[in-house]
């Protein structure tokens, strides 16, 4: 178990830290201020979480869609807006999608990373961390932690939806021992 905590600790410390400074020096300063800015809103959450719903019907049904939002080899470090642009051309049936729920492709961008960021926090805070990294928005931490039954019943009613994008580990597994 102590040994999860670490590599946790890591992963967080990577998004946290790592991650937004290499960003700064691939010239998107401007998106490591947007995740710090976005302030997380239920109204916010709750679209997010219902385009992502739309999004895995969508993919169960059209296994293209999976390849169109994951970013390709090399291009983690694009902007957010490059980003989006790349998914609006490769796959446009994600546009409405996200409209009918409030969201631009790009703004969905920036909900997951703020959301993911927020979430490492507010485990690493249960871990014994003291002191929010400065990337951190320390409202969107106390918006997860003040939000939590609200957050997990959202969380509940997504898994009723299957990833048809996320490999199950049975699909990992099952060229590794040949």
């Amino acid at each position: 178990m102590g040994r999860i905590r670490r590599v946790s600790a890591a992963v967080y410390v990577w998004v946290a830290l790592v991650a937004p400074l290499a960003w700064a020096q691939d010239g998107a300063q401007a998106d490591v201020r947007e995740v710090k800015a976005y302030r997380l809103t239920l109204p916010k959450v709750a679209s997010y979480y219902a385009a992502t719903k739309s999004l895995r019907k969508v993919a169960a049904a059209d296994p293209k869609a999976c390849t169109a939002v994951e970013p390709a080899e090399g291009e983690d470090e694009k902007t957010f807006s490059g980003r989006a642009k790349e998914i609006e051309a490769s796959y446009p049936k994600v546009i409405p999608l996200l409209k009918a729920e409030g969201l631009t492709v790009r703004e969905f961008l920036v909900l997951t990373l703020v959301q993911m960021q927020a979430g490492m926090a507010v485990y690493a805070k249960s871990q014994g961390m003291k002191e929010l990294p400065p990337e951190v928005n320390p409202e969107n931490v106390a918006f997860m932690e003040q939000h939590k039954k609200e957050l997990d019943v959202m969380q509940a009613e997504l898994k009723k939806t299957p990833d048809p994008c996320e490999e199950s580990e049975q699909d990992n597994d099952s060229g590794d021992e040949q």
